[in-house]
């Protein structure tokens, strides 16, 4: 995200923002959540849609994979990634779950998430139930496809409950650790691949675009291996991410130094102590100078340089978006003669 600039009070306009890509994606703008918050992808793309029929590509037994995550040469959390048949019917259950230790502020703070669904034969979203819990913030969703192309959610913040849903241009699919429909058939080099991701955490559908860019050779746990790169731009920030011939995730990287590695479960858990500052590590810098008044005043506007296409997300509590612009409001404290809490 490009720098922020405060600003007066005064009339400028309105803001939305962007998604993140696969779970590594989605990870991140949980990691980064106080600065980047939840963005969602609106921009379209060109290339062929991926046809995601591949039941024939996932074999019917379980599939279960430790990811470490990665950031600034510590590993600060794991995601666990359960893939299987469903007993007595057709289609899959994931059980995805995520936990990150961050430096906030000084103290370690943390962060989990878990996503368990069903998917067809196909690998579409069926049904999903998803929770998220961090010190400053707890949801719950939960919803269905309907008609193919229609999702159906009711989320729990707080003490507050919403329902509504989205209507997707195509089936959803859930992007996870297995992509075997990026690898078969394989893309020639330079192709860009589409098809729609629904994301739970921001629960909104997404146009997905990723480009193949050939083979590499990376090196893993100390060993050399021969894999498929593909980048995807989310918001105008390239992730990297890596599969073998069966098309599974080794290896995904972001510019902010997030990297997340295919490791055995011992490892992916065995977590570092962080160190790095996760709010100075992801912030986006201040361009000029704070007001001489800030201890007073009633309101800070702060304006986003934004990438072509994206969106902020930032309504809720003290603060509201408006265009490109970001209000904040300083929040009423109780003073000396506020009546105390019942003990």
């Amino acid at each position: 995200m490009a720098p922020l600039q405060p600003h007066h009070a005064g009339g400028d306009n309105g803001s939305r923002g962007l998604g993140p890509a696969g779970f590594a994606a989605r990870l991140l703008l949980v990691a980064a959540w106080a600065v980047l918050l939840v963005l969602q992808l609106q921009r379209h793309y060109g290339g062929r849609f991926v046809d995601a029929r591949f039941a024939a590509q996932v074999e019917r037994a379980r599939h279960e994979r430790f990811y470490g995550v990665h950031f600034q040469g510590r590993r600060i959390g794991y995601v666990r990634h359960d893939l299987a048949p469903r007993k007595g019917k057709q289609g899959y259950r994931l059980d995805q779950e995520a936990v990150l230790i961050l430096n906030v502020l000084g103290e370690r703070q943390r962060v989990a998430m878990r996503l368990r669904a069903q998917l067809d034969p196909g690998m579409r979203l069926q049904r999903f139930d998803f929770s998220f819990a961090s010190p400053f913030y707890v949801m719950q969703a939960a919803g269905q496809v309907e008609e193919g192309n229609v999702v159906r959610y009711r989320l729990e913040s707080g003490k507050q409950t919403t329902e509504g849903q989205v209507r997707l241009a195509r089936p959803p699919v859930l992007e996870t650790s297995r992509r075997p429909y990026l690898v078969d058939p394989l893309p020639a080099k330079g192709e860009a691949l589409r098809f729609v991701s629904f994301d739970p955490l921001t629960l909104a559908g997404m146009p997905v675009m990723v480009r193949y860019q050939g083979r590499e050779k990376v090196v893993v746990d100390g060993r050399v291996e021969l894999l498929h790169r593909f980048t995807q731009t989310v918001a105008g920030v390239r992730v990297s991410f890596w599969l073998d011939d069966q098309g599974e995730v080794v290896k995904e990287e972001s510019p902010a130094g997030f990297v997340f590695l295919r490791e055995p479960k011992f490892r992916a858990l065995a977590l570092d102590t962080p160190q790095e500052e996760i709010l100075a590590a992801a912030a986006a810098p201040l361009r000029g100078r704070l007001p001489a008044d800030i201890a007073t005043r009633r309101q800070m506007r702060y304006r986003l340089r934004l990438p072509p296409g994206a969106r902020v997300f930032a309504h809720g509590g003290r603060q509201r978006a408006d265009g490109d612009v970001v209000i904040v409001e300083r929040e009423k404290v109780p003073g000396d003669t506020a009546s105390a809490c019942p003990t």
